[in-house]
């Protein structure tokens, strides 16, 4: 029985090197099989490791990227809501300031008599 080559399409030469070697004639059919199975499996495990690892970097410098721009948003924000702030307790002052003019200028006309 012989291996069909998409099988060994998809192996390193390495490892088909090690399935071919492992046509021998004291090898029993089983235990041929059984060593193709085994490096098959290994191989597309490795593979999948791979694209797994790299599928977590991805997402992990993804999210890095993410958690960095919403820090700046957040001190964006705050920086705003600073400005805001101070613009209002200037607005505040300025309020009290004309209020404290009105209150001397109506002291000063109860006082002139009018």
């Amino acid at each position: 029985m012989s291996i069909p080559e998409d099988f060994l399409s998809d192996l390193d030469p390495s490892e088909r090197t090690v399935i071919q070697r492992s046509l021998t004639a004291n090898t029993a059919e089983a235990n041929r099989v059984q060593v193709a199975s085994q490096i098959y499996l290994a191989h597309h495990t490795r593979t999948a490791g791979a694209r797994v690892a790299d599928a977590v970097g991805s997402l992990a410098s993804t999210l890095e990227r993410a958690f960095a721009d919403h820090a700046r948003a957040l001190q964006a924000a705050a920086e705003s809501s600073e400005r805001y702030a101070r613009g209002l307790t200037r607005a505040t002052w300025a309020l009290v300031a004309a209020t404290v003019g009105l209150v001397l200028l109506t002291v000063a006309q109860v006082w002139r008599g009018h």
